[in-house]
């Protein structure tokens, strides 16, 4: 697995103190992307998944997989995330360009989707960023209405999330429920 850096202890890419892990490649090249370098699928260093979990273990707290786009290594993130869910049961947070019916269409992609609690799905659309919170977009407002859903959340609860603010790993918006009309008729995103 082509790993570009480790984060330990990060409070930036989901809620709450978590290990990210970024990828390398990318097959999006969104324009604006802020970390370009991260589209090389040659890029960082070779790691096995015995030695990501090795890291993983030892923090001992939530995962987010970045990247670049992990889903642009479906097999060895697969391999991991199967582990990382079996061995250590940990909440899994992943971003990707791709869009939730790109995934759910992609018999590889698909089969990953059962080991991430939560997805920030689909490419940085520039023209829809917002950087009020600096150069990355961070919409607290998005951020608390996410954290209001979850209390009345059950095992079952599914909620869509639509990235078109954000930028790198910063938060989403606009959140919508199960019940809302816009996600009626369209696969959800989260399975808490």
């Amino acid at each position: 697995m082509r790993v570009l850096r480790i984060v330990e202890g990060t409070s930036v890419d989901g809620p709450g103190l978590r290990t990210s892990v970024y990828l390398a490649g990318c097959p999006h090249h969104c324009p604006g992307c802020h970390n370009p370098q991260s589209w090389d699928p040659c890029g960082g260093r070779e790691m096995s998944v015995d030695e990501l979990m090795a890291v993983i273990a030892y923090n001992e707290a939530p995962l987010t997989l970045s990247g670049g786009d992990p889903m642009a290594q479906p097999q060895a993130v697969l391999q991991l995330l199967r582990r990382v869910k079996a061995e250590l049961g940990l909440n899994v947070w992943l971003y990707t360009g791709y869009t939730w019916e790109q995934l759910v269409q992609a018999p590889d992609l698909a089969a990953i989707l059962p080991f991430v609690d939560v997805v920030v799905d689909g490419p940085l659309v520039l023209a829809q960023r917002d950087t009020t919170y600096g150069s990355v977009a961070v919409p607290i407002s998005a951020l608390s209405m996410f954290l209001q859903l979850l209390p009345q959340a059950t095992s079952h609860s599914l909620i869509k999330i639509r990235t078109h603010s954000r930028v790198g790993c910063g938060w989403m918006c606009p959140i919508e429920t199960k019940d809302s009309p816009v996600a009626e008729n369209c696969p959800s995103i989260i399975g808490l």
